[in-house]
């Protein structure tokens, strides 16, 4: 099946493990330039080994670089929005108004940086829900309510 991927087979996978196991294997193998990857390598280097906030297709040092783009565009955002007085430019440490520029600016990384779509969608949305109002309540309008009609009645009993 396309885009599926290909299952492990405990056999192949205990056929390895023995093979590393046999002292000529191994030495044969360290001279080659292989070595097995062991917990103590997970340790020392542990974000060598993860994909966390590396989204699919990207290398890690590409998402550096389009994620430092991304929070110069948020910082540049912030004080767009602290000129139009929708943030409080000067705000106290530990205050509620900066940790709401603090949270905007996170919001604006996360809709500019890559990454998954839903998550930048969520934080456009929290992003709107902050910096627009929301539209005014549609009225329906009857007959009864309809300022033209009212209007319009009163013309005809003037004339």
């Amino acid at each position: 099946m396309a885009g599926k991927r290909p299952t492990t087979h405990p056999r192949v996978s205990e056929a390895q493990k023995a093979k590393w196991q046999d002292p000529e294997h191994r030495a044969k193998m360290t001279a080659a330039g292989f070595r097995p990857v062991t917990a103590e390598d997970h340790r020392k280097t542990p974000g060598k080994w993860s994909r966390l906030g590396v989204p699919t297709g990207y290398s890690r040092a590409s998402v550096a670089a389009l994620q430092a783009e991304a929070e110069q565009a948020a910082d540049e955002a912030i004080r767009q929005l602290q000129a139009q007085g929708l943030s409080e430019a000067v705000a106290l440490p530990e205050s509620d108004e900066a940790l709401a520029n603090a949270a905007l600016r996170e919001l604006f990384v996360i809709a500019i940086a890559p990454g998954n779509a839903s998550t930048k969608l969520r934080a456009l949305s929290s992003l709107l829900a902050f910096t627009k109002a929301k539209p005014a309540e549609r009225r329906a309008i009857t007959e009864a309510n309809n300022p033209i009609e009212a209007w319009l009645r009163s013309l005809a009993v003037e004339a």
